[in-house]
């Protein structure tokens, strides 16, 4: 055979295998395409829902100037659970020095953009061209489908807005994980200097009871155990300690901010003289400290543990605190 019969059929051959190529790619994108249109469809079916609720519920509190009172809730929340949710805070503050101000543009930047294809996927889910009685999507199969979605969007959102708000969503998340890392290194670092030291201390005490007690094939895994053991008790006890400090912190400014914005809703409201609620004066004084001081009182006397229902009212919370738990504790 020719060299240029040989060629061609390579080339022949190589186009086959791009066109296997993408059919097997296009087979394994479909489900996700299919279901990336089902979400979109139902997050702007949710999101539409929410937002009118809180619409129709802002106007049922307007009057009573809610921006006042959410710093009030928000100082309550620090003044009972501080100690609680330290990581959350720690967390917020990280954020707040970053700039809260670009990340909550970034956040505009993608709720606008998914908002938008989720609309259009909505009203392309009830396009009927052909006048046949019935949703062209209802028509199609479900590779057509997924293309069809896949274009719509491809068409609606911006690619550029929603690269720059997910880079400058991951740049914040990356900063403020840092910050957090190092804030709480110290402590960890604290307490697995403490457990060395239970090690220490306890090695000569133990050590000869291990070796009559474990058989010798397990014995080995004596002196691994004992150095984990008193390296966990340490930082769960340097943990506990940032735990209270963070309380003790959180207490009191929380408590002043709660009463900081209470002054500042009695004073548009003209309750009472705001001369003698406002900051400095000798009744916020001393009605801030009391409370940050019972808020305080409260978190020790329940070693942080939240109580039934409002385990169940935090639950967000104490996800939010979990997670950004593990994600300060995984090296990666």
């Amino acid at each position: 055979m020719s060299s240029a019969g040989i060629s061609r059929r390579s080339g022949k051959e190589e186009e086959e295998i791009q066109d296997r190529g993408f059919k097997e790619v296009k087979a394994s994108l479909e489900p996700y395409l299919l279901q990336l249109g089902t979400y979109l469809s139902l997050i702007g079916s949710v999101l539409d829902k929410t937002i009118d609720y809180i619409k129709k519920l802002y106007k049922i509190i307007e009057p009573y100037h809610p921006d006042e009172l959410v710093p009030a809730l928000i100082g309550l929340i620090m003044t009972f659970f501080g100690g609680t949710f330290m990581t959350t805070i720690a967390f917020f503050t990280a954020a707040k020095t970053f700039g809260w101000e670009k990340i909550s543009t970034a956040i505009v930047a993608l709720y606008k953009n998914l908002k938008t294809a989720a609309d259009a996927s909505r009203k392309d889910d009830k396009v009927d061209a052909d006048n046949d009685g019935k949703a062209d999507v209802d028509e199609l199969q479900k590779h057509e489908l997924a293309a069809r979605k896949a274009l719509l969007i491809a068409k609606t959102i911006d690619p550029q807005e929603v690269a720059a708000a997910i880079e400058g969503l991951v740049t914040a998340w990356m900063a403020i994980l840092a910050t957090l890392k190092i804030e709480f290194a110290a402590a960890i670092t604290f307490g697995v200097n403490l457990g060395n030291i239970f090690e220490e201390c306890l090695e000569p005490l133990l050590t000869p009871i291990a070796q009559r007690a474990i058989p010798y094939d397990f014995y080995k895994w004596y002196p691994v155990v004992l150095q984990y053991t008193c390296r966990s008790v340490g930082v769960s006890i340097a943990w506990f300690i940032r735990r209270v400090m963070s309380a003790t912190y959180s207490s009191f400014k929380g408590s002043e901010l709660m009463f900081y914005s209470l002054a500042m809703y009695i004073s548009r409201n003209k309750i009472m003289d705001i001369r003698k609620v406002q900051p400095g004066s000798l009744l916020f004084n001393i009605t801030f400290t009391i409370v940050a001081v019972v808020g305080l009182y409260w978190q020790l006397s329940n070693l942080f543990r939240l109580p039934f229902p409002l385990n169940i009212l935090l639950l967000p919370l104490t996800i939010f605190e979990k997670f950004l738990i593990y994600s300060i504790a995984i090296k990666k």
